[in-house]
This record gives C-alpha cells, structure tokens and sequence, in this order.
C-alpha cells in the first residue's frame, strides 16, 4: 500500500510539473527570466572515477525576455548548487577547489546557456563537506543566476525557478583521509605520445614546459587539489615544494599527473592514478621510475593527522 501510494504520488508531482511548464511555454509570462527546472535526482553513497560522493542529475532550460533585454541572450548564466544540513550551509574541506563557494561553503557552480535544455550529471564527493564520519540528512538548494551585459564587474540578479530546486538525500559519510605529496623530479622524453615533439604547432622542437598537478575525479567532475610551479623550455624540471595537506574520502583514489603546460590545453606527460595506501607505498620505495613519456619520475607522500 505504501508503494503505491509513494508510485502515486511521483505520478501526481511530475503531472503538476508538466503543467507548470506547459503554461509556461504558452502563456505571456513565458518570456520572463526563468529557469525551468524538468529534472532533479540524486543517488547517494555512490563512486565515480573512484570518489564517493552523491551523484546528481538535474535538466533544466533557460526562458529569457529577448524583447525586454534587446539581445539574444545573458553575457552569463550559471546555477549555483549549495548543500544544507538542518537548515545550515555545510563548510567545504579547505583542499577543495572545484566543489567550494566564495563563501567557503560547500556546493558547485554549473555554466549554462539560453537556448540550451541543460543536462547536467556531476557527483558532489563526500571528502568536499567538512563533515565526520556518519550518518546524515542533506539538502542540496538550487539557485539560478545571470550577468545581461559582461561577465564580471556586474551585480547577478537571481532568476526564478520552476519545478523542484532542493535535492535531499540521506548519506553515510566515510572516514576521510588527509596527506600531502610532492613530485620532486622529472625528465622528459623528445616526443609526446603522438611520437610529435612538444610545443611542435607553437615553436617546432621547443622544450616542454613542465608542471604536475594533484587531481581527483575527471571531466566536470575533476577537482584540482594542487598545480605546481611551471618549469618552463626544459626537459628536466625539479621542485622542492609539496601540495600541502589533500582531504579524501578513505578507499578513494586521486591522479598524479604531470603535464607540458600550454596556453590552451596542457598536453598530458604522465598519469598515476592510485589510492592513498598505494601512494604511501610508492613513496616508501624511495626510487625513479619510467611513467608515460617520463623516464623519470620521482614522488614522496606523507600521511597526515594519524
């Protein structure tokens, strides 16, 4: 009985939702500043790319007044996604980038366009919420935002929603795990993986210029912990200074990649992609190996907060 009454009420909350933007997209108010949200979901407890987290799916399409604005479309527009427990904003880890707000809360911004039906899935990982271990009932708070005429150096004004805008989910936090690494040197090969030498469509047969960086997750799900100083025209590159304590969820795993930085897209050199236990143990090793198109490389980890 209870099923059905739960299957019952789905059925009733997406016919009304359909409704609203049914009248939306015929009425006169359908060229209001809007967003439309058609889909909010969210699966806790769940791993991507080796990161717990809560993995979320949520569609969505712009309406905007062309005719009031005199322009196709906003200079900018995005979605801000907040989580909430009891009312509250939940801090962000301080090693978070990607999944961190200018006020230091945790959530993540996601960029749109107008004529666009968005869909957007994104895992928000638990090591981002400065929570301990346990059990707890969140609430994900969706708010939508444009700039008309420039992309900064404008006040936002905040855009009405339509349809559901707050994500709840019970999730069971894990222990979180705190380190820091640094990759103190490399020697590069001639060629990239292509068998081209770098930087060949900037300046043929120029020298790499060298960075790593300290990454959980891919895609837009990526979340760049730490990028180091550029060594640049060179093919060997040394550092002395390490990323500073990492905050991850215990059992997930995080890339240690080392890139020839260009203006447009870094042109990767190396991967390693391994959990906090594996990292440790290759530190301990104490020796150079032969990665990607590095015939060295040389890394030391230290485990932090025992």
């Amino acid at each position: 009985m209870k099923l059905q009454l739960k299957y019952y009420l789905c059925i009733m909350k997406s016919i009304f939702n359909l409704i609203i933007i049914l009248s939306l997209s015929t009425s006169s108010f359908s060229q209001k500043d809007s967003l439309i949200i058609f889909n909010l979901k969210t699966s806790a407890d769940t791993s991507v790319n080796d990161v717990q987290g809560l993995y979320n799916l949520f569609s969505s399409r712009f309406v905007y007044d062309t005719l009031f604005h005199n322009r196709q479309q906003p200079a900018s527009l995005w979605i801000d996604a907040e989580v909430f427990l009891n009312g509250k904003p939940v801090l962000a880890c301080k090693s978070t980038r990607s999944f961190k707000n200018k006020k230091g809360n945790c959530g993540f911004r996601t960029y749109i366009r107008q004529k666009d039906v968005l869909v957007k899935r994104n895992l928000l990982p638990y090591y981002a919420l400065e929570l301990k271990e346990g059990k707890y009932d969140l609430a994900i708070k969706i708010t939508a935002w444009k700039n008309d005429t420039s992309f900064s150096g404008e006040t936002a004004q905040r855009i009405k929603i339509y349809g559901d805008s707050i994500i709840k989910a019970t999730v069971n936090i894990p222990p979180k795990e705190y380190f820091k690494v640094l990759v103190s040197g490399v020697r590069a090969m001639e060629t990239d993986f292509e068998g081209d030498p770098w930087d060949y469509n900037l300046i043929s047969g120029a020298p790499p210029d060298i960075c790593w960086k300290v990454i959980a997750g891919e895609g837009d799900n990526a979340d760049f912990f730490y990028s180091s100083p550029v060594v640049k025209n060179s093919y060997s590159a040394a550092w002395l200074d390490d990323s500073g304590e990492i905050t991850i969820s215990k059992s997930d795993k995080i890339y240690v990649k080392v890139y020839d930085n260009d203006p447009i897209n870094d042109d990767l050199m190396s991967s390693l992609h391994l959990s906090l236990n594996e990292l440790i143990e290759l530190s301990a090793k104490n020796k150079e190996i032969v990665l990607g198109r590095l015939s060295y490389f040389k890394l030391s980890a230290e485990r932090l907060r025992q």
